[in-house]
């Protein structure tokens, strides 16, 4: 039976979502869903060749306000030098007529169902947005991009091109700009959080490569915007409790020097946050899950636990920053048990 173009175009965009979905799923390394993924992959490694000279360039930043007045000039060295003899005429042209990035890539068919990375197209038409954009720095590629597949697909997709080597370098420098795009529209970092799936298991999120790059995006954002400082905790703790994120930067310290300096900096950013928005040491107590029993508070101050030395450490600080606002271990442990429990606690402590 024939089959129309239309129906061919719908089972590639099909066969292309399916692939997307499965970009950041870790199926097991035996069986039928690893043996689908992993045919789909390779599908695409082989599928994702794209008519481009050997060295794609990796986006370049605009100039600085210095060289505004020499833009024109490097500007028509810049349409001479990017395409080389094999570009197809109508691109210089239009480059030459200064045609908007969005225009040449509907006219390059780019808008199209399918894999951008598969058109013929689409590594010429990413260097013809870079070029532009030296003299519009309005006009971009990824702008193009995200107004066209939106930022989640997007980002899948580009995380689906750095799987081949024949795309990876481009796709790199797509991420890049992304990443940038991301810092000028300062995209909330839990949506960030999500996207990257880091709230899918704690006890994972620290040894997950997405997690630094997120964590870097926090600190480029506050070094943007110092005056609206963004924690790191706000949105951690929003999928993991004090007392889970705690116990796993505890046991993160042991891994490695590496490790234990990005869990110092989960627990710096957690002991400021908590500072900063006057948390009290009754509020990080029970967040900290020790006011539940009082035999369970008995043994983590018998055993001198990480999380007790850490509450401490809080409380000291709670304190001295809060001279009007002071309190003791055992005000919170009486706000928490009462006086009988705290009494019947501290006998148990004496027998033993």
């Amino acid at each position: 039976m024939l089959r129309s173009p239309m129906h061919h175009h719908y089972l590639v965009w099909l066969t292309f979502l399916v692939s997307v979905v499965l970009i950041d799923a870790d199926p097991p390394l035996t069986g039928q869903k690893a043996t689908f993924g992993s045919t789909l992959l390779s599908k695409f490694s082989e599928r994702g060749k794209f008519q481009a000279a050997d060295e794609v360039r990796l986006l370049r930043s605009a100039p600085g306000k210095e060289h505004k007045e020499e833009r024109g000039f490097h500007f028509v060295d810049k349409v001479k030098s990017v395409f080389t003899k094999g570009t197809p005429e109508k691109l210089q042209k239009w480059l030459q007529q200064e045609k908007s990035v969005d225009t040449v890539y509907k006219n390059l068919h780019l808008n199209k169902p399918g894999y951008p990375f598969d058109n013929p197209h689409f590594a010429a038409w990413v260097d013809y947005a870079n070029t532009l954009s030296v003299k519009f720095p309005k006009m971009s590629a990824i702008s193009t991009l995200t107004k066209h597949y939106g930022d989640e697909m997007l980002y899948r997709i580009i995380q689906l091109a750095k799987r081949n080597e024949r795309t990876e370098k481009l796709a790199i420098g797509l991420e890049s700009k992304q990443m940038q795009q991301w810092l000028t529209n300062r995209k909330d970092p839990d949506d960030l959080f999500r996207l990257f799936q880091l709230n899918d298991d704690a006890s994972k999120m620290l040894e997950n490569s997405k997690f630094i790059t997120w964590t870097e995006y926090v600190d480029d954002l506050n070094a943007k915007h110092p005056d609206e400082p963004t924690w790191m905790y706000s949105t951690i703790t929003k999928y993991f409790s004090d007392e889970a994120l705690l116990k796993m930067t505890s046991i993160q310290k042991l891994s490695g020097e590496k490790s234990k300096a990005m869990a110092t900096k989960v627990e710096n950013d957690w002991f400021q946050a908590n500072l900063q928005n006057q948390r009290t040491p009754y509020e990080v107590f029970q967040g900290l899950g020790f006011g539940k029993t009082t035999d369970q508070l008995l043994d983590v101050v018998v055993s001198d636990s990480v999380l007790i030395r850490t509450w401490i450490d809080y409380m000291n600080e709670f304190n001295r920053r809060n001279p009007t606002k002071k309190t003791t271990m055992i005000e919170t442990f009486t706000k928490s048990f009462g006086d009988l429990g705290v009494s019947n606690m501290l006998d148990t402590a004496k027998m033993g």
